[in-house]
């Protein structure tokens, strides 16, 4: 059986990546927004809508649905309103069924008409209701379908519906998805289906039986429905999520998603001899060359000293860094200790999440607008935590900064002091120019020397200064 994928908003058209799957594809988006140029009917009806002989009884199911939804009030609609609604949609489709052509198909304000043409006071005031999503701002769906809704991979995209038109919109997406899964059964197919936000279809008891009804449904008739969320306790805190879990093959939860950073050390610096090793082999310089060039840098102060033989920090700069390398380890043992704390945080979530499941067969302790309240205050500890752990490494790689500007400048110094032994007197008026901004002399032959060089602008919170 060749298979038939439909996708709705969320998991296909959130993502550049998802629209290029579309683009190479030749798939489908159909954006749904006030400022969109596209739009879905959602009167749309085709023969095979309902395995009944009269695939309009479904349909009107679908529109008490959406008019309980543009209604509002706890209670829904009342017995009167939707007998007159039900009425009106008859009138309106016997145009449509004597002969089945699109410009028969009725729009959302052939029902207003219909309605306002009744006698009840009730008629009016569910016309009333619908005026905005006939004539006033929201009507992006009062228009005939102009989209391909036939294509092999037809993505819905309501991600700029306001608040006000999310539900709404999902709704009106959902009976068009309906609409494809019993065109693809008439064909032999089956339609997978992937709906995004799923909680919010399950929050209104005016949507939520419906949406049992058409899940229900899908499965019947060949299609593969897939629901997503990320809010657990909305999701459990519907009246119908049993029933929704009752008919699903699978619930599965993804605990967590982690992206890390790894750092490595650098290589170690290097030596005279090794760097004109290299210097030679990937830049083809000779010796001297390597010798002369560095030796510019350096003179720019672009780099340390190069003739030296050491790769490494000598054990002389031990009492400039002791205090910062104990700095460090107390950092460590911190952001060890919130670490172990994030992961028991962690793994109590993973086991009140693990208790959904208990909750669906009945046989949790928990009630589940307790097990809800649990997980989400659980979510908000762990969450505490791994943004305290990540401070706490941020602070560690900041000391490590620190002790990397620190040794930097004690090679320098002990450079400039291996040339001094070796220099002329010239050379060695110009490097204590380098090392000694001023010195005074003052009676009794006191000498303040002022250095250039200050640890100061290396270290934060510094109280000593070494240089």
């Amino acid at each position: 059986m060749r298979e038939r994928i439909t996708c709705a908003y969320g998991l296909v058209v959130i993502s550049p990546t998802s629209n290029l799957f579309i683009q190479l594809h030749k798939g489908q988006v159909i954006k749904i927004s006030p400022n969109s140029t596209q739009f879905i009917n959602p009167m749309d009806i085709n023969a095979n809508y309902s395995e009944e002989d009269n695939p309009l009884s479904l349909k009107a199911d679908f529109i008490l649905s959406l008019c309980e939804l543009v209604v509002g009030g706890k209670e829904g609609l009342r017995p009167v309103e939707k007998t007159v609604i039900d009425r009106c949609v008859h009138v309106i489709y016997r145009k449509y069924f004597e002969n089945p052509i699109p410009e028969n198909m009725p729009l959302l304000e052939d029902l207003y008409n219909a309605l306002l043409q009744q006698d009840e006071k009730e008629a009016h005031h569910v016309a009333t209701a619908l005026e905005i999503y006939v004539k006033g701002s929201l009507n992006l769906f009062n228009h005939r379908t102009n989209v391909n809704v036939n294509n092999r991979i037809v993505c819905y995209d309501i991600k700029e519906l306001g608040k006000q038109m999310k539900k709404l919109g999902m709704l009106i997406v959902q009976d068009q998805v309906w609409g494809r899964v019993t065109a693809n059964r008439s064909s032999g197919k089956s339609t997978r289906y992937y709906m995004d936000e799923m909680h919010l279809l399950l929050k209104e008891e005016q949507t939520a039986a419906y949406s049992v009804e058409i899940w229900k449904r899908f499965r019947k008739w060949g299609g593969i429905p897939t629901g997503l969320t990320q809010n657990v306790k909305d999701l459990l805190s519907s009246r119908e999520v049993e029933n929704i879990f009752e008919n699903s093959d699978m619930v599965a939860t993804i605990q967590r998603i982690t992206r890390k950073e790894k750092s490595e050390n650098p290589p170690p610096l290097y030596d005279l001899t090794t760097l004109q090793r290299d210097a030679n082999r990937l830049m083809g310089y000779s010796a001297q060359q390597t010798l002369d060039y560095v030796q510019s840098l350096y003179e720019k102060k672009l780099t340390t000293y190069p003739r030296t033989d050491s790769c490494y920090i000598t054990d002389d700069d031990e009492e400039i860094t002791s205090r910062y390398a104990k700095e460090a380890a107390e950092r460590k043992n911190h952001l060890q200790a919130l670490q172990a704390e994030r992961d028991k945080a962690e793994k109590d979530l993973l086991a009140l999440k693990t208790e959904i499941l208990a909750v669906i067969k009945g046989e949790s302790a928990f009630p589940k607008d307790t097990l809800a309240e649990m997980i989400a205050a659980q979510e908000k500890k762990h969450t505490g935590l791994e943004a305290l752990c990540e401070e706490a490494s941020a602070e560690l790689e900041r000391n490590a900064e620190l002790m990397a500007n620190v040794s930097q400048l004690y090679e320098e110094l002990i450079s400039y002091a291996d040339l001094y032994d070796s220099a002329r007197f010239e050379a060695k008026k110009m490097i204590v120019s380098q090392l000694i901004r001023r010195v005074d002399v003052y009676r009794g032959y006191q000498i303040h020397v002022d250095f250039n060089f200050d640890l100061a602008q290396y270290l934060e919170n510094s109280d000593e200064l070494a240089c």
